[in-house]
């Protein structure tokens, strides 16, 4: 019973992550893969890659592309970050403010920015 809800609320926390920051990557939906480690009640990031990166305006293109490791969000750094913390702060982001993500991608670090 006990193993059933924490299960429940790991997942919870990690749906935050996957579906919190849609709105982040300016005209673009994410789908996002975070890996954990530590308690899965209060999980350490170790990393967040783009799994799906959808464009919400036609002829828009997204900035952040499948395979993207998310590194960065303007001051928030991914990797060992508190899962809970990175989320809250994703999801207090203005709706329509310029985000800048630094990301691997295919090895090299970029520095890019969604309006």
């Amino acid at each position: 019973m006990i193993r059933s809800t924490a299960l429940l609320v790991y997942a919870t926390l990690l749906m935050g992550l996957v579906a919190g920051p849609a709105h982040a990557s300016g005209n673009c939906k994410l789908a996002l893969e975070p890996t954990t480690r530590g308690f899965f009640l209060n999980p350490t990031l170790e990393k967040v890659v783009v799994a799906k990166a959808t464009p919400t305006t036609p002829g828009k293109p997204c900035v952040l592309q499948a395979g993207d490791e998310l590194l960065q969000v303007n001051d928030q750094v991914i990797s060992g970050a508190n899962a809970k913390q990175v989320m809250a702060y994703w999801k207090g982001l203005p709706k329509d403010s310029e985000r800048t993500f630094k990301v691997r991608r295919a090895g090299a670090i970029l520095t890019l920015v969604a309006k």
